[in-house]
């Protein structure tokens, strides 16, 4: 440690057996193993200076332990985790997240965190600076899938610029039974608009694009406008997404936003470009504006300019890339106190009725408060 003028040093793959913590020479040493098996054990080795900011620590098991240390402005955390292989069973792997996550939980929230160790992945063959190194190139395995990518597209003017020669044709591919096809067809026939400027209006010019304002029937039709866009990418359980409950899911849509998804940074990319590809072809256009993308690291190049971020707003609900809930509620206690100024000179008058009151507070002020509460995964800190 001191050649390498280092003063924290993480160890894997530890061969001591049992766990504790001792002083050897000018270094703290904390570690933990298996009870017999001298294998799979992890350590954290600190040095004298290192030592007398030392808090305590948790030695978690044989897979990961954690030391607590003073700093300023923030405490720091440092966790050394020495993960499964790729040949590992599927619980084993999933319990190893688990105790990892329980291990995060209990960490102080204002801390600094710092994960390392050996997490037996590859992430493929392009080097991200300050991300991946050497070490973690090759031939990309599960381990070095384990983060999930998405990508949230927003189409420029969707609804009107479906283009109804291209919906006929899509409702038949789709296998709408054609009578059925020949009743909207007869809907939408013949549709003229002028536009009014000043006092004067255009002539009459005919309609071939956009479905109609206000109909029930747009929303519907819109719907198998999409579902031909990703039917046309590959949409099947064979490809790539996130598995859940044995299904691969790759997208998750509601009307016009669609919410791509993916285990790595190129499976995403791929999807996107095929997605904005099948759908400039029936009419659609990404706006690149509002289209954002959150993953783990960088990626060199997308092809089109779109901005990486590391939280968006879908459907009203804040996701942020640590998939950490506080945001979202810290989200909705802010927009429902904004509610309650707007309604600070109706709550003060003396003539609406207690009742009423609070009839208009769990009508306006609830909804906005709780709005996505169903799913937001609350930390035992935050009850």
């Amino acid at each position: 440690m001191a050649r390498m003028n280092t003063d924290i040093l993480g160890i894997s793959e530890l061969k001591w057996t049992g766990m504790g913590e001792f002083n050897s020479d000018d270094s703290y040493i904390s570690y933990c193993g298996q009870e017999s098996l001298r294998r799979n054990g992890v350590a954290i080795m600190v040095n004298k200076r290192a030592h007398k900011a030392v808090l305590g620590g948790n030695l978690k098991n044989n897979r990961m332990i954690s030391v607590h240390f003073q700093g300023k402005p923030f405490n720091i955390t440092v966790i050394q985790v020495y993960a499964l292989t790729s040949n590992a069973e599927e619980a084993e792997v999933e319990w190893f997240y688990e105790d990892l996550q329980d291990l995060l939980e209990l960490t102080h929230k204002k801390d600094v965190i710092f994960i390392i160790g050996d997490w037996n992945g590859k992430v493929g063959s392009q080097e991200t600076p300050g991300v991946t190194g050497k070490f973690g190139l090759g031939v990309q395995n599960e381990a070095g899938q384990r983060l999930t990518e998405f990508c949230f597209i927003d189409y420029a003017k969707a609804f009107d610029f479906v283009d109804h020669n291209k919906l006929w044709k899509i409702l038949k591919e789709m296998g709408i039974p054609d009578h059925l096809t020949c009743l909207l067809r007869n809907l939408y026939a013949g549709q003229e608009a002028k536009v009014r400027n000043g006092h004067a209006t255009t002539d009459s010019f005919q309609i071939g694009k956009g479905v109609r304002q206000g109909c029930i029937l747009s929303p519907c039709l819109f719907n198998l406008y999409a579902e031909y866009i990703m039917r046309n990418c590959g949409r099947d359980e064979a490809q790539a997404g996130i598995k859940i409950v044995e299904r691969n899911i790759n997208s998750l849509r509601y009307a016009d936003d669609t919410t791509l998804m993916a285990e790595n940074k190129e499976e995403l990319k791929n999807l996107m470009m095929k997605v904005k590809d099948k759908s400039e072809k029936i009419g659609l256009k990404l706006n690149i504006q509002k289209t954002k993308i959150m993953v783990s690291g960088p990626i060199t190049s997308w092809q089109i300019d779109v901005k990486t971020v590391t939280d968006f707003i879908l459907g009203g609900s804040k996701i942020s890339a640590d998939a950490d809930c506080s945001h979202q509620i810290k989200r909705g206690l802010l927009l429902g106190r904004k509610v309650m100024t707007n309604l600070d000179s109706i709550l003060k008058t003396r003539d609406i009725t207690l009742p009423t009151k609070v009839q208009l507070v769990k009508g306006m002020v609830f909804p906005v408060v709780m709005y996505g509460c169903e799913s937001l995964t609350i930390k035992k800190a935050e009850c």
